[in-house]
């Protein structure tokens, strides 16, 4: 059960990881610039959200192996549009507010006010989803290795529910602890996301309460 978890924790970790790092790029990209970048980064996601994860990584095994790497990148992959399209929005409304506008009239470049002005503002949302889609990535490894489509060298908890599945009136213990373990796990990281969705919530209406409004002349 504890070595099995390190493969569980890295690989939802890991195709997260990934899925932040390409969906809050091409999201800021998309979001910033607009017009006809936009229009194509709009539909690139569209077409990767009409891919089956589950079914891409079956064919990803038939073509390469089970090989744990191969399908920490085809999770990452498929997963990652739902974090471009939420950094997509939230720099759409972030562009339009008067620090960025003032940032533009100052002369700053772009690439200067994407790094220090929307990024930090607009990835909170994006980490929120990212902590989501661990328990997501996480699932899918687990739904893989109990069909024996995973990586045999490695020892995950999927693996164990596999071999305790055939155990289960002599032995019925080798598949509900690891079962109970995933489901405990993947609910865990759920709670955190609600938990930071929460508390980033309270922290931008405290922000937006202390921004003074402007008096009529």
């Amino acid at each position: 059960m504890v070595w099995g978890s390190r493969v569980s924790l890295l690989f939802g970790v890991m195709a997260a990881g990934l899925s932040l790092l390409l969906g809050t790029l091409l999201g800021l990209l998309a979001g910033y610039y607009g017009g006809w970048i936009d229009q194509i980064l709009s539909r690139f996601f569209e077409i990767i959200l009409m891919i089956p994860a589950f079914f891409l990584l079956v064919m990803v095994v038939a073509i390469f192996g089970n090989n744990i790497n191969f399908e920490i990148l085809v999770v990452g992959i498929t997963i990652w549009p739902a974090n471009a399209r939420i950094m997509r929005a939230s720099v759409l409304s972030l562009k339009e507010r008067q620090f960025v506008r003032a940032a533009i009239a100052t002369g700053s470049s772009g690439g200067g006010i994407i790094v220090r002005h929307i990024l930090p503002n607009a990835i909170q949302p994006v980490i929120v989803n990212s902590s989501l889609q661990i328990g997501q990535a996480i699932l899918f490894e687990a739904g893989m290795s109990f069909l024996g489509l995973s990586d045999p060298n490695v020892v995950t908890w999927g693996q164990i529910v596999n071999v305790g599945a055939f155990h289960l009136i002599d032995a019925w213990w080798l598949a509900f602890f690891p079962g109970i373990a995933l489901g405990a796990l993947i609910l865990g990281f759920n709670l955190i996301g609600d938990g930071l969705g929460a508390v980033m919530g309270r922290t931008d209406a405290a922000e937006s309460k202390e921004v003074p409004t402007e008096v009529s002349a």
